[in-house]
């Protein structure tokens, strides 16, 4: 699987040539340079969010249509946080509600 930087400068390509636009235009519209444009493309940097939104208003798409990659299958996998705990009762927050329950059940019988 390509890393997103490469995807992403893949996708930008396309979008780009789709509109008939070069690089120097492209990075006129959008207020860079076109060496950035170039390297965004090759997938050796990567540009800011607001950079980000200025290459979709200057491609006059939106910003979701640059991070849409037909054909591509992305995995997900699942990050677990370290030291993070299962949500739920411990055996004594249980054992506390057991008791409290039990001690109002026998008030209500008197």
């Amino acid at each position: 699987m390509a890393s997103l930087r490469k995807l992403f400068g893949k996708r930008l390509r396309y979008l780009r040539t789709e509109k008939g636009f070069n690089q120097l235009y492209l990075a006129t519209l959008a207020s860079v340079s076109e060496d950035f444009i170039s390297l965004v493309e090759r997938g050796i940097n990567q540009p800011s969010f607001e950079t980000i939104e200025a290459l979709a208003a200057a491609l006059e798409t939106d910003v979701t249509t640059l991070f849409t990659f037909p054909g591509e299958k992305i995995e997900r996998q699942r990050v677990r946080m370290p030291g993070k705990k299962k949500v739920g009762r411990s055996a004594a927050a249980r054992n506390a509600t057991d008791r409290k329950s039990r001690a109002q059940e026998k008030r209500r019988k008197g």
